[in-house]
């Protein structure tokens, strides 16, 4: 403990040294922090006692002040040191003061020896995150949101980096503002149908193989349960299930493999698209596809918070508001996609009819909806025999728009032309980029691959080209 001797009774120049197991340096909080968090827990209690006293409903907890931030610092610096148990038991006492912040020093006090003498013996490893890169915009944006301090750090490969060492707890809101940030991102898409249906079909199939997975994981759990319980003999019935649903995975995983290949490669000369095609395939048949389709499903489902669309023209979902239609996690890993909302549906559908040149295709539990204007009097030629109709479900499409199921190559090659007539361009929202940018990440590996295999004398052979409007429907 330290103090200024010129001004002892300052409370705020008393600073307080916490030695935290496992840390680097102490962790220093001055009185002033201290008193005030005991002082803040007092006025909270006064205020509680009286707001029920005139009407029995607590005041509304407040938001952690800096005090309580100081308290919760030194428990986040402690639990990193313990063994699992004990780091999730103060893991739950960090929530519940997040929830009442009066229970910190309640908290602290009946815990803090406990937690202390439970931290691992001898070297710990934490895990910490840095800003790097542009390290004048980071440094720059360290300072305005107080988010941690510059530092230069050796990486495993002997180079000395200059990053900025982000504090544990401004962690979560930078995380959520980073996560908000990409999932609002959008993403250019080439004006070829290929990939474009190569999007829409990677997003189905990768729905519907997670789907098949997340039933065959509930009927695997279940019939775990059944076994525990009462043996193996009255388990059969989930075992039987749980093999139906992870057969009905096979199509789908086809289907994602496929569907990868026309969006990875589209930018290659045939010939090299074609080996890297069947270099993707040999990847596929081993353990690198459950790694693809467990990051394709996380990327759908974190960017699910922006409508999953292709759009043509200006971006239909620049105001804030409800998806069209809703995307949900549901349990072992699986998709949910509800059917399109009627009411939504027709402001969406309104927004674009004022531009007559725009269009926008979304997918539901129904099958892909694309909503497409036109100018006066120029309904498409083919308006009348793709499935395009003036009324979807109760909802009658706005004058201007006509609306359908997009389901074969003649309704992808009126999309497309729409787009080359007003030379707009296409744009992927949401999950659909969040698709697209995963298949280009998915190219990366298999060229790095097939870079090593020629270096030890292997070569795929080229497998079937499957950009050819021949093969784009297989």
């Amino acid at each position: 403990m330290r103090f200024a001797e010129e001004n002892p009774l300052a409370l705020g120049q008393w600073e307080v040294d916490f030695a935290v197991p496992g840390e680097q340096s102490t962790l220093t909080i001055s009185l002033a922090a201290i008193f005030g968090g005991e002082r803040f827990a007092a006025e909270e209690a006064a205020k509680r006692a009286k707001q029920a006293a005139e009407d029995g409903e607590p005041v509304e907890n407040k938001l952690p002040p800096r005090a309580i931030q100081n308290g919760l610092e030194v428990l986040a610096a402690l639990r990193e040191g313990m063994d699992e148990e004990h780091g999730r038991q103060l893991g739950n006492l960090m929530d519940m003061v997040l929830k009442d912040p009066t229970k910190l020093h309640e908290i602290t006090r009946s815990t803090a020896k406990t937690f202390f003498d439970r931290t691992l013996p001898g070297e710990v490893t934490r895990k910490r995150y840095t800003l790097e890169g542009n390290i004048f915009a980071a440094v720059s944006m360290s300072v305005q949101q107080r988010l941690g301090e510059k530092i230069i750090y050796t990486a495993e490969d002997g180079e000395l980096r200059h990053a900025v060492l982000l504090k544990n707890n401004k962690l979560p809101k930078l995380m959520k503002q980073l996560d908000q940030a990409i999932s609002e991102r959008t993403v250019a898409a080439p004006n070829d149908r290929v990939v474009l249906r190569g999007v829409m079909d990677l997003f189905n199939a990768t729905v519907d193989y997670a789907e098949a997975m997340a039933n065959a994981g509930r009927q695997g759990e279940q019939a775990a349960k059944q076994e525990e319980r009462y043996g193996a003999a009255y388990s059969q019935t989930f075992r039987a299930a749980q093999a139906r649903y992870a057969a009905s995975a096979a199509e789908p995983r086809r289907e994602m493999i496929q569907a990868l290949g026309r969006i990875a490669f589209y930018e290659e000369p045939d010939r090299e698209r074609s080996r890297l095609t069947a270099a993707l395939q040999r990847l596929a048949a081993g353990p690198a596809f459950e790694t693809w389709a467990k990051r394709l499903a996380e990327g759908i489902t974190r960017a699910a918070k922006v409508p999953a669309a292709i759009s043509v023209g200006p971006n239909p979902f620049d105001g804030p508001g409800e998806p069209v239609v809703r995307l949900t996690e549901a349990s072992h890993g699986g998709i949910e996609v509800g059917g399109f909302d009627q009411k939504r549906l027709s402001r969406l559908s309104k927004g674009v009819a004022a531009d007559r040149q725009g269009a926008v295709l979304l997918p539901s539990n129904t099958g892909d909806i694309l909503v497409l204007t036109h100018g006066k009097g120029d309904l498409p030629v083919s308006g009348t025999d793709i499935n395009w109709r003036v009324k979807l479900g109760t909802m009658k499409v706005p004058a201007g728009v006509i609306a359908g199921h997009l389901d074969d190559d003649a309704s992808w090659e009126q999309l497309v032309a729409h787009a080359e007539k007003h030379e707009k361009g296409f744009t992927l929202h949401g999950p659909m980029r969040a698709l697209f940018e995963e298949a280009q990440a998915v190219a990366s590996e298999v060229k790095k691959d097939v870079a090593l295999q020629l270096e030890n004398g292997i070569s795929d052979s080229p497998a079937p080209n499957t950009h050819s409007p021949a093969m784009a429907g297989v």
